[in-house]
């Protein structure tokens, strides 16, 4: 009876540590990111997600005074009406050959004094041999989903 219930625990221990561990494997870090604000904006501008293959993607970086060789994907949440905001990368997710990538968008706190300006909340990643993303800020999915991206 304590050989049963000993082997019970044993097998137990050992499936709940493969278990973790599967569940962790599939968490990605890219190798670069980069978040950061712009105020050097001068119109609204709606949630943009680029890849390195688009011939914006080199554009927008140059406005951005940002060194296009070291990423691949741009991401923005667009433009906002004050100072205060940002947008921070979570976690990278593998699942099925799709890449789930969560950010966060923070607000500046209710009251608080912040410059009446236009800024540009972005991140700037590098995730290499992947092919497809969907892109979630604050656990919401944005309509243009999935992208092919051409690794340079």
């Amino acid at each position: 009876m304590k050989l049963s219930k000993l082997f019970i625990f044993f097998l137990s221990i050992t499936f709940l540590s493969c278990a973790t561990y599967t569940a962790n494997s599939n968490e990605l870090m890219p190798n670069l990111i980069k978040c950061e604000v712009s105020r050097s904006v001068s119109k609204k501008m709606d949630y943009e997600f680029i890849k390195s293959s688009s011939n914006k993607f080199s554009k927008k970086l140059d406005l951005l005074g940002q060194n296009k060789n070291n990423y691949n994907l741009f991401i923005s949440n667009g433009t906002k009406p004050s100072a205060g905001y940002k947008l921070n990368f979570d976690k990278a997710i593998k699942k099925n050959n799709k890449i789930n990538i969560y950010f966060t968008e923070i607000e500046p706190p209710k009251l608080s004094a912040n410059a009446a300006v236009l800024t540009y909340p972005y991140c700037l990643l590098d995730i290499k041999n992947e092919k497809k993303f969907r892109i979630f800020i604050n656990n919401k999915k944005k309509k243009k989903s999935f992208f092919k991206l051409s690794i340079f």
